[in-house]
């Protein structure tokens, strides 16, 4: 039995490929304008998804956004006025440190605040459990 694609077919097809391929050049080159010291303030496993290198963001707490976006909790160490002041969503704050639920887009952006020292992945820690690797 052959299948070939027909008109509509072939056109949600041509678009899906379209859009596809426009979101990874969209990723990349957010990417690419990270300095390699706004990369290095970004933990090894937030790295990969950065760069969009693959990886799941091994270890990391995630969640979703109702639309079905993922998230990626994250700790902050710097300025919550100067990541306010750039739209980035915080969860909770305590001097320096702050907490965020974040999309990869918003992880390059969040790197990029001069202030910003440190992105680490979120995880859950449980009494007697041992702390996550770095």
């Amino acid at each position: 039995m052959k299948s070939t694609l027909h008109g509509r077919q072939k056109e949600m097809f041509c678009r899906v490929i379209l859009l596809t391929s426009a979101m990874l050049s969209m990723r990349c080159a957010s990417a690419d304008r990270l300095s390699s010291l706004d990369l290095a303030k970004l933990d090894v496993r937030l790295r990969p998804l950065v760069l969009g290198s693959g990886g799941a963001g091994g270890g990391c707490m995630t969640s979703f956004r109702a639309d079905g976006t993922l998230l990626y909790t994250v700790l902050i160490r710097g300025s919550a006025e100067d990541l306010r002041a750039h739209a980035i969503p915080l969860i909770g704050t305590m001097g320096n440190i702050s907490t965020a639920a974040l999309t990869v887009e918003q992880l390059v952006e969040a790197a990029r605040v001069s202030s910003v020292r440190s992105l680490e992945c979120g995880s859950l820690n449980t009494i007697g459990a041992p702390p996550s690797p770095r």
